[in-house]
């Protein structure tokens, strides 16, 4: 949700963007991941744009940057591990 929430912020459609966002982080709101970093960060930048929602827009920022720092520089490899499947015959 959080690449299509880019997608339609980056086509002028922030009203969808806004929604596919909030609905990204609500469902990942008990989970810590560098998803929900860059979820909570593409959603403070697209609310930044209305000024009257800046104070807000900083807040989400504020927090993502806090709960990217509390991930393990190596963390976001096991969120992409890959594994192989290999047929030795």
């Amino acid at each position: 949700m959080i690449l299509l929430g880019l997608f339609y912020a980056s086509n002028g459609k922030n009203m969808t963007a806004e929604g596919l966002y909030g609905q990204a982080l609500e469902k990942m709101k008990d989970q810590v991941s560098y998803t929900k970093v860059m979820g909570m960060n593409l959603y403070g930048r697209l609310i930044m744009k209305n000024r009257m929602r800046e104070q807000e827009a900083a807040r989400i920022l504020k927090a993502s940057e806090k709960l990217g720092a509390q991930l393990p520089f190596w963390y976001d490899k096991i969120e992409h591990l890959y594994i192989p499947e290999f047929d030795l015959d």
